[in-house]
């Protein structure tokens, strides 16, 4: 009863089927951030009635988003999202943050594939209905940043790089700052990864390096000293400790968060490359090469495999000559490339130079490449995903699983990085929920 007096709506005047009082909590009860689950119960059922449950939330763009699941109550009349398995719907299985993983925009034809927050908390409305008729809603606010933090427009003109610096709230303790990019994708994106980060307290400069204003309009021929003119720029700022600086790769931009740290090493203090490939590749579209070093080509693979790793020593990147720890994730069910043999690779040439610094892979089983994207419970359109041909993962929200475990192995590793050197093999399932 105490668990149920949480954040608790009463509701009457209900179906003559239905109960005379629903009681239906969201714990937390404040507004929380998008990468802290929340707990969803409804009491006041009929054991065993069953209750159809939908979530909606209209995003900064004005797209309505929304997702919906059948359960059945417990013995006592109680459902618990992170207990009672969905028996249909947007999802199936006890996932206790399915409903937000899967909101989906009411149109196939919305351009951004992502729920776009904005700076101000946006509103999740939950509506049950049993035997066919609402009985009930509860509304909760969930925010893509820590109030204070603060995102900088970065231009070319202006620092010969495009991108986004994200800033933790002012009177923050200087930490490790963050240079982060994507993969093939372009543009720049990230910045939830951004938001969510410095939330935390790492700073965090979020670069496009091709697909955006001023930049090259593929994957082709970039520079590594792009990168490093960024990160030099980075160590300027007076909220980064300038010998602590990391770069994250998500995909191809794994390669250049690799060839960074194997050559920049007084630049770079440790890397995280996300569903990564020990090796680099050619131009997307080739021919040529993805990447360049002082003018030069970075040798690259002319074979691109996505079932094993292609023995090419020339196009090999040299992680032994990173200088600082290495945090690598993956997933089992990649179906863009071998994401965890080529991490399984950067694992054992690590070790094989006897490495100093730690190093660690998660390994998901069933997730797919996105399981990279590192962001927890942020909801996702799978039109694009279908439009792409990116849909990968054993089940649907495999991925969304994998980031949700991942991401406080990652705070973590960032926060202490005390580690063994070593391969954690986890499944893509549901993390718990958040305990009252």
């Amino acid at each position: 009863m105490v668990l149920l007096g949480l954040m608790t709506l009463v509701v009457c005047g209900c179906t003559s089927s239905g109960p005379s009082h629903l009681a239906i909590t969201v714990h937390p009860a404040s507004t929380t951030l998008f990468d802290q689950p929340v707990r969803i119960q409804v009491g006041g059922l009929s054991p065993g009635q069953a209750v159809s449950v939908r979530l909606s939330s209209v995003d900064s763009h004005g797209v309505r988003w929304s997702s919906h699941a059948v359960f059945r109550a417990d013995g006592r009349g109680v459902l618990d999202l992170s207990r009672s398995p969905a028996r249909s719907g947007s999802y199936r299985g006890v996932n206790p943050m399915g409903l937000i993983e899967s909101l989906q925009p009411g149109s196939p034809l919305h351009s951004d594939p992502a729920y776009s927050w904005g700076p101000a908390p946006r509103r999740f409305t939950l509506t049950v209905s049993a035997a066919g008729s609402i009985t009930g809603h509860k509304s909760f606010s969930r925010r893509a940043s820590s109030p204070g933090v603060r995102a900088k427009d970065e231009t070319l003109r202006a620092t010969g790089f495009y991108g986004q610096y994200w800033l933790p709230a002012p009177g923050s303790p200087r930490r490790p700052a963050l240079l982060a990019f994507g993969g093939s994708e372009g543009g720049l994106g990230g910045q939830l990864l951004g938001a969510g980060l410095a939330s935390a307290g790492y700073p965090v400069l979020n670069i496009a390096y091709f697909g955006a204003p001023g930049l090259p309009a593929q994957l082709k021929n970039i520079p590594l000293e792009y990168f490093a003119r960024a990160l030099r720029w980075l160590a300027r700022q007076p909220q980064v400790l300038a010998h602590d600086i990391w770069v994250s790769g998500f995909s191809r931009g794994s390669e250049a968060a690799l060839l960074l740290g194997a050559h920049y090493p007084s630049l770079v203090h440790g890397v995280i490359a996300s569903s990564p490939s020990d090796i680099a590749f050619g131009a997307d579209p080739g021919p040529g090469a993805a990447w360049t070093f002082h003018g030069r080509p970075v040798p690259f693979s002319l074979v691109f495999s996505t079932a094993t790793p292609v023995v090419d020593p020339a196009a090999d990147i040299a992680v032994q000559k990173i200088s600082g720890p290495v945090f690598l994730d993956c997933g089992t069910y990649d179906q863009t490339w071998a994401s965890c043999a080529y991490a399984a690779a950067i694992q054992r040439r690590l070790s094989a130079a006897h490495d100093r610094y730690p190093h660690i892979l998660y390994r998901y089983t069933g997730a797919g490449h996105l399981a990279g994207s590192l962001v927890p419970y942020e909801p996702y359109s799978t039109y694009s995903l279908y439009t792409s041909g990116a849909v990968e993962g054993a089940t649907p929200l495999a991925n969304a699983s994998a980031d949700a475990s991942l991401w406080p192995h990652l705070l973590a590793f960032l926060a202490h990085h005390q580690v063994l050197n070593q391969t954690v093999t986890l499944p893509a399932t549901p993390p718990p929920a958040a305990r009252p």
